[in-house]
């Protein structure tokens, strides 16, 4: 399990599917499915999204890199797929989020 978080924290970017983490992890599809949720508290897919997303957040707030490359270092294919997730969890699209910081530490 260890070695599945690693792994998708070392390489968010990378299309990771249940079947190679839980090769990662040394365990079976459905075993390492199971104990992760268990474990974490949502399926592993789930938590990678969310990871993914939080991680995109983070970047928006301190790096200066466009919203494309940001979308592609937290392994989303297209700009449009990404601003639909990252606008479902925090309500605002990559744009607004990373204005809205910005005018919060201007003020």
């Amino acid at each position: 399990m260890t070695k599945a978080l690693a792994a998708m924290h070392g390489a968010p970017s990378e299309s990771w599917t249940i079947h190679q983490l839980a090769e990662v992890a040394g365990m079976s599809r459905s075993s390492f499915a199971q104990r992760f949720k268990d474990t974490v508290g949502m399926p592993p897919l789930t938590y990678l999204i969310d990871y993914r997303l939080r991680l995109a957040a983070r970047y928006l707030r301190l790096q200066q890199n466009s919203i494309s490359r940001i979308s592609e270092m937290v392994g989303y294919a297209s700009d449009s797929t990404f601003s639909q997730a990252f606008k479902r969890v925090y309500g605002v699209s990559p744009k607004a989020y990373r204005q809205q910081y910005r005018q919060n530490n201007l003020a």
